[in-house]
């Protein structure tokens, strides 16, 4: 199956990449007063209940209204943050859909999750769409994506497996909310799978 291919998937990777470096967003001589910007929003966004309601979601496809609607609809719980395992090989970076498709596939013992994140260090405080995997037995998050992710947080829907599946057969894409916008809006008028 080919990576999805997602608009927002270069501008986010690119996102995370300068983020990392501690550029701020932008790459003109104002850099510092854009990272200033940001960690302005950070200290005000991404804590408490306003984690789960934000108004401004990187790499969204849909409306954040929509999203955050479809995920308290869909029953979207913070899930518990973890260290990748030894045994989980790291995934490509701005391609969590794929990486997190892909953990799932080989580990009967994962199941698929989407929603929003909020990654660890100076974007921390923005929320992203994001992909990852959660353990059935211990529901501890398995993020083969993003740098840190006991650092991170996550606030998302478990999909069940066999759902999930016949999901991305049919759109030939990765992730539900993260695939195309047709696909993620008929799934969000329908509040799920």
């Amino acid at each position: 199956m080919a990576r999805t291919k997602n608009p927002t998937a270069a501008t986010t990777k690119a996102w995370d990449t300068r983020a990392r470096k501690g550029e701020g967003s932008g790459t003109s001589s104002k850099s510092t007063g854009d990272f200033a910007a940001l960690e302005k929003m950070r200290a005000t966004m991404g804590t408490g209940e306003d984690s789960k309601n934000p108004v401004f979601i990187l790499g969204a496809q849909v409306q954040p209204a929509a999203v955050n609607t479809y995920l308290k609809n869909a029953g979207a719980t913070e899930m518990t943050p973890a260290a990748l395992p030894e045994d989980v090989e790291r995934g490509e970076r701005g391609e969590c859909y794929a990486n997190a498709t892909s953990v799932m596939l080989r580990n009967e013992d994962l199941d698929f999750c989407e929603g929003i994140a909020y990654p660890s260090g100076p974007a921390g405080g923005m929320a992203f769409m994001h992909a990852w995997a959660v353990d059935k037995k211990t529901g501890k998050v398995v993020d083969p994506t993003w740098d840190k992710p006991e650092e991170c947080r996550y606030y998302g829907v478990r999909y069940d497996r066999k759902k999930y599946l016949k999901h991305i057969v049919k759109t030939k894409m990765y992730g539900v909310l993260g695939g195309d916008f047709r696909s993620a809006a008929k799934v969000v008028e329908r509040g799920g799978l």
